[in-house]
């Protein structure tokens, strides 16, 4: 009797144990989860605050590919303009470490990309695309990113006042590598640089008005 009851005490004790280990994964988890969602809204603020010091759509191009290349971190970024009537998008920048890739994804700036027969047909109505194995796409522009051994592909789109006038590309060497948190920042980083970007066009806009 004595040592049934020893071992029911034991098993008690164990089950105890395996319930605190999972209290404490739960917490560890939940802890990566919070440290990882303030690093992504910091990168968000000093992304933003750059942009802000920007008043040119190159230079605006330019500091959010090489800040989400060197934080995020990204393998490739590049930003895109969207040119409605004619249903393409356009490379307009790249940064540094993705322009290693460019050999392998035949594309540089000013390269076309066909939209109708791949999903950056969803991205130019407004919506965000991941892809998270390029591999298993049969498109042109996702079998690029495949054969540059980049297989998870995220398309945001650049959207003010309900128009698209320009898609951010964001690819990883790994499939399924980008979280919904990472997607989540994309699309708010998208938010602000359509914002900034419109805001520059605007500005160019009336300072040639003026010269004329």
């Amino acid at each position: 009797v004595l040592t049934t009851t020893f071992n029911q005490m034991l098993a008690r004790i164990e089950s105890q144990n395996d319930a605190l280990r999972d209290t404490l994964g739960e917490r560890d988890a939940t802890q990566r989860k919070l440290r990882s969602q303030v690093a992504r809204l910091d990168l968000l603020q000093r992304a933003t605050h750059a942009i802000g010091e920007r008043q040119d759509l190159e230079s605006i191009f330019q500091v959010v590919v090489r800040s989400l290349e060197d934080n995020m971190p990204i393998d490739f970024a590049c930003m895109c303009m969207y040119d409605a009537p004619a249903r393409k998008l356009t490379i307009a920048n790249i940064g540094p470490k993705g322009m290693t890739r460019t050999p392998q994804l035949q594309l540089e700036p000013g390269v076309a990309l066909p939209i109708e027969q791949n999903r950056l047909s969803r991205c130019v109505q407004g919506v965000l695309v991941y892809e998270p194995d390029t591999r298993e796409l049969q498109f042109p522009v996702p079998q690029r990113f495949a054969a540059a051994g980049l297989s998870a592909l995220v398309a945001a789109p650049l959207l003010v006042e309900g128009r698209v006038f320009g898609v951010l590309l964001a690819a990883r060497s790994e499939a399924t590598s980008f979280s919904s948190g990472d997607c989540e920042f994309l699309r708010q980083l998208s938010e602000h640089v359509a914002l900034a970007a419109h805001q520059a066009q605007l500005y160019s806009r009336l300072q040639q008005a003026y010269q004329d």
